[in-house]
């Protein structure tokens, strides 16, 4: 006699694969539009542009889902022990803000700035 132990679907696991094959995409994209940055009336710029639109708006909504289902890991992210602001949380933000300044100034260098 056979048992069977049927599963129920895993949207955790759905999630985070949808986000990393979105993730995925849209590198992908983000590339091929720097290809066909020249041609702005081509066949595969159009798909390039339309394949990244709707992979960043599968991105977005599979974020909002994925903080829903780990709401309440994320709300203990900010604190510390003493209840003030989590050295994480500064040096995530410090980080980020550097980035787009350095990445930025880069850009507008290489642009001819």
């Amino acid at each position: 006699m056979k048992v069977s132990y049927k599963r129920g679907f895993n949207y955790r696991a759905f999630i985070s694969i949808g986000l990393f094959f979105a993730l995925i995409i849209l590198f992908i994209t983000a590339i091929l539009i720097q290809f066909f940055e020249d041609e702005p009336d081509s066949l595969e710029k159009h798909i390039s542009v339309s394949c990244h639109a709707l992979a960043g708006i599968a991105f977005i909504i599979l974020n909002i889902f994925h903080l829903k289902l780990n709401w309440q890991s994320f709300k203990s992210y900010p604190k510390n022990k003493e209840g003030g602001i989590s050295k994480e949380i500064i040096i995530a933000v410090l980080s980020i803000i550097l980035f787009l300044i350095i990445g930025t100034f880069i850009v507008y260098l290489l642009l001819g700035g």
